[in-house]
């Protein structure tokens, strides 16, 4: 129905987030099944609805465009502990295994605080590509897109010690997180151009 109603209305694409919190709606060797697929992070659903829904949009003639958050691990309550949070995580998520990639925002909403994977991290960075990589070698995907691929707007307070260990030269700390975005985009296209 969905796909009819954008044909009708002369849509040519549709963006459908395939990784909303450091999982996957598809089979991945990177990240666990969605528990917005089954109510349990990790469960298979049985199917591949990756590969469903690109059939399907191409069967209509319309592009399937794969949409992820790069970074979001989760928005935690403020009365849960990261770690709590992460050992409830499936066994091979890439948060609960790397608990020290994963940051937290400055500021508590509406009594939740943000988890997200270390942009600064070179491991972050080359985790992010790999997914990407997966996508578009196992997927017939016309476009990747990024949401919230930046660093959140309040900041993050637990990448200091990244900060100085990885910064070259007398960079700010802003500068520096510029360019650790700019290196995920610039490495992914790189990757892509060269598949």
């Amino acid at each position: 129905t969905l796909l009819a109603e954008l044909l009708e209305s002369n849509m040519n694409a549709m963006l459908f987030q395939v990784r909303p919190l450091n999982d996957a709606f598809y089979d991945s060797n990177y990240a666990p099944w969605s528990r917005y697929l089954t109510g349990s992070e990790g469960t298979d659903p049985g199917w591949d609805v990756l590969s469903w829904m690109i059939s399907e949009c191409h069967a209509y003639g319309i592009e399937f465009h794969a949409w992820m958050n790069p970074y979001r691990v989760a928005n935690i309550p403020s009365t849960t502990t990261k770690e709590s949070y992460l050992n409830s995580l499936a066994t091979n998520n890439f948060a609960r295994i790397n608990p020290d990639l994963v940051a937290s925002e400055n500021i508590e909403s509406n009594n939740r605080i943000p988890l997200i994977l270390n942009p600064g991290e070179p491991e972050v960075k080359q985790y992010i590509r790999n997914v990407v990589m997966e996508i578009i070698t196992n997927y017939d995907v016309d476009g990747v897109h990024f949401d919230d691929y930046f660093y959140p707007y309040s900041g993050i307070s637990s990448d200091t010690t990244t900060y100085n260990t990885y910064k070259v030269g007398d960079i700010t700390i802003e500068d520096w997180r510029r360019e650790n975005v700019n290196d995920v985009v610039r490495g992914i296209k790189e990757d892509i151009d060269a598949y």
